[in-house]
Order: C-alpha cells, then sequence, then structure tokens
C-alpha cells in the first residue's frame, strides 16, 4: 500500500547517473521490483527501488539527470536543495517470484537496470531457485556503470550479458540477441517470467521481437505497460 513518508539522503555518489541512498522512516516496507515517487510541488518523479527490501531502513535509487526533461528538472531542485525528500510508495505489478518456477529473463535498457538490480540484490541472499539471465543494453560501454558491481556478484544462477549498440532500428544488437535467443524462454512447463525494464520505445520493442520468438504476452511484466501502454 502506498503512503507518503519523509526519506533523508544519506548519500549520493556517482556520475553521470547518481547512486542516491536515502534512510526510509520505520514501518516502510516494498518488494523487489518496485518503483516509488519523489514527490515535487509540480509533479511526481518516479524512480525504480534499486536494492532489496532486507536493506531497510536503507532505499537505494539511481537518477540521471537529463537535460529540458521537467521531471529530471524537479530532481534535481530537490536534490541541490540538500534537504529531506517527501516520497510515495511502493507502487508498481512488476514482480519475480520466489522460489523461480523456470529460468527467468530481465531485460534492462540503459538505467533500466536499477529495477534489474533490486532483483539481483534480492536473490543474492537467497538462491532464486533456477537460472536469471539478465540483458542489459545501453548506448555505450560506458553507460554500464554497475558493470563491476554486477560482476562482483559471481552468482553461479546468473548469466550477465551487456551489449552496448546506439542504433534505435531492429538490427540494435539487444534486440538481435533477443530475437537469437528468446525462443529458450518461450513454453516449456513452467513458463519463464520476463521482466522488461527501460523507456518505453525500448521496452515495446523488446516485447514485440520476443512476442516474434514464442513468448507470450502473459509472460512478460513491466511498469511500462501501465503508465505508457501503446494506443
Amino acid at each position: 500500500m502506498a503512503v507518503t513518508c519523509t526519506a533523508r539522503i544519506l548519500s549520493r555518489t556517482g556520475s553521470p547517473v547518481q547512486r542516491i541512498v536515502l534512510e526510509m522512516p520505520h514501518g516502510f516496507d516494498f518488494s523487489a521490483g518496485q518503483y516509488l515517487e519523489v514527490l515535487h510541488r509540480e509533479g511526481a518523479v518516479p524512480l525504480s527501488i534499486a536494492s532489496a527490501p532486507r536493506r531497510l531502513p536503507e532505499l537505494h535509487l539511481h537518477y540521471l539527470s537529463l537535460p529540458h526533461v521537467a521531471a529530471a528538472s524537479r530532481m534535481d531542485e530537490l536534490l541541490e536543495s540538500g534537504g529531506p525528500l517527501e516520497v510515495r510508495g511502493p507502487a508498481g505489478d512488476v514482480r519475480l517470484p520466489a522460489p523461480l518456477p523456470a529460468p527467468a529473463l530481465i531485460v534492462a535498457g540503459g538505467t533500466g537496470i536499477a529495477q534489474a538490480r533490486s532483483f539481483l540484490d534480492d536473490f543474492a541472499a537467497v538462491d532464486p531457485g533456477a537460472p536469471v539471465t539478465l540483458l542489459w543494453c545501453a548506448d555505450s560501454d560506458a553507460d554500464f556503470y554497475l558493470r563491476d558491481e554486477i560482476e562482483a556478484l559471481k552468482a553461479p544462477w546468473l548469466d550477465c550479458v551487456l551489449i552496448a549498440d546506439a542504433r534505435r532500428t531492429l538490427r540494435n544488437r539487444g534486440l538481435t540477441w533477443l530475437r537469437r535467443h528468446g525462443a529458450g524462454f518461450a513454453g516449456g512447463r513452467a513458463p519463464s517470467p520476463v521482466v522488461l525494464a527501460g523507456g518505453p520505445g525500448f521496452v515495446h520493442a523488446a516485447c514485440d521481437v520476443l512476442l516474434a520468438t514464442g513468448v507470450a504476452a502473459a509472460q512478460m511484466q513491466s511498469d511500462v505497460f501501465s503508465y505508457a501502454p501503446r494506443a
């Protein structure tokens, strides 16, 4: 159930993606895969939670300031003030069951890795029960700001694939990887859960490719399907 509360900023590190650590009030809880909204007088700024519930009262967010984006201007103003943040949450219906009923696929575009990181952080404490494949797509190698942290997990259940390609076409190497490997997550006695994290354009393109490989729409989850559905 979403609540409104005040969170203290414990730290801000990293550039251009800032990694923000908040101290949440007693009683706040969430599930891996959810997000919260940072409240500003001109509107809310939604940010995926990038840590597991077990880390509470600490909660991690990843934030990339983008020029000429209204929500980013609001977030910049709040961070520059140095004060506590008013937040509302948790929100979002994206979940991965524990234990996993079948090998899972998490597809992240850009800073969509924050949502994926919440799942990985959760599974790092309790074996997920089935393999997890993470496909992280970005424009360039420099955008993989969590590469060292994810590789340091050395989890036997995790297969991490990083693909850098800035093309917004069907020839994008990330979409090509999905075209080649998507069928491995289709069908089976138990359907593989698939999470798509990132901006609407990326998520809808990945969804189309996976549908063409035989992955059912019912297997796929994304916040984009709720806040930016296709007409």
